[in-house]
């Protein structure tokens, strides 16, 4: 499926492209909710530089990259040559998210944080160490809390899980399923550097559904998570069954039945049939003809929770 073309905006995102939604993956976030997500990314970035301006007292300007979906575990891959990787624990939902700082970020902040001139080159290195991620903390502390501050009132927190590298965050990560990859650029001076946020496409689209709804209780808040998980797996198939009943024989009398014998069910004759979705049962209705062949006309929804009791 081709793009949907860039859609006008909030200053500097008119050349942000939408990824389009492609109904074969249902863990994909739609295309109609993605303003929902650009947003965000948008506050997040002019905090992120307000805040990096006064940290390094320079002139820092964050703008939008474009926005991408991709697997987690192709993520993680990719982070492999960035400097280094943060871990990012959500809540309420259970789950991860990462930002990729590249090489060349992360080292202009070190230098400008230990003084080093602005019109030398970053250093070319690969990862940092203990020492250079002690004189960064203030640094790593600025990128989450404007992270925070710009997702919580979507309903998603985010909080500090580790700081290493992509080998070692793929060692707490959930490799399974797509996360919105929100890629972000750094002017600072005249040097323009990239990262990455990468957050689960699952928690994004909760998120949006309650925005869009604005619960105003717990219980408001959990129905909209049902919502979002049933539109997520509204794809997905499932085995159905239609039985008329059962009945029980002894072990001997089955082994010594005969083709022609007829085996005598506990339903009278015309009674109804359940319909079994995935060994459970969940409707119940009739055997009829359709045409040339046959169906069965669904007369009841089975109560699960009452099913259970008996």
């Amino acid at each position: 499926m081709t793009p949907d073309p860039p859609t006008a905006g909030p200053e500097g995102l008119a050349e942000v492209p939408r990824p389009a939604y492609d109904v074969c993956n249902p863990d994909r976030l739609p295309a109609d909710r993605m303003a929902f997500v650009e947003g965000i990314h948008q506050q997040f970035l002019q905090a992120f530089g307000q805040a990096l301006t006064g940290l390094l007292d320079a002139p820092v300007k964050a703008t939008p990259a474009g926005i991408e979906q991709w697997p987690v575990a192709g993520f993680l891959k990719e982070s492999a040559t960035d400097a280094c990787v943060v871990t990012l624990d959500l809540s309420p939902t259970r789950g991860q998210a990462w930002v990729g700082l590249s090489t060349r970020l992360v080292f202009r902040v070190l230098d400008i944080l230990l003084g080093a001139p602005q019109t030398t080159a970053p250093s070319v290195r690969t990862t940092i160490t203990e020492i250079e991620q002690h004189v960064l903390h203030e640094f790593f502390e600025v990128l989450i809390a404007a992270l925070n501050n710009a997702w919580t009132p979507s309903g998603i927190s985010l909080r500090k899980a580790s700081i290493g590298t992509a080998g070692e965050a793929r060692q707490t990560a959930q490799p399974d399923g797509t996360a919105l990859v929100l890629n972000g650029k750094v002017k600072i001076a005249e040097d323009e550097e990239t990262f990455r946020v990468a957050v689960p496409v699952l928690a994004v689209r909760l998120a949006a559904l309650q925005n869009e709804q604005n619960p105003t209780s717990e219980v408001a808040g959990e129905a909209a998570a049902r919502a979002a998980l049933l539109e997520v797996v509204s794809g997905a198939t499932v085995q159905l069954e239609a039985v008329l009943g059962g009945s029980s024989i002894r072990l001997g009398d089955l082994a010594a039945m005969q083709p022609g014998q007829i085996l005598v069910l506990t339903q009278p004759a015309g009674a109804q049939l359940d319909c079994l979705v995935n060994g459970k049962a969940k409707f119940r209705g009739e055997w009829v003809a359709h045409g040339d062949r046959h169906g069965l006309q669904v007369d009841a929804v089975v109560d699960s929770a009452a099913a259970g009791k008996h």
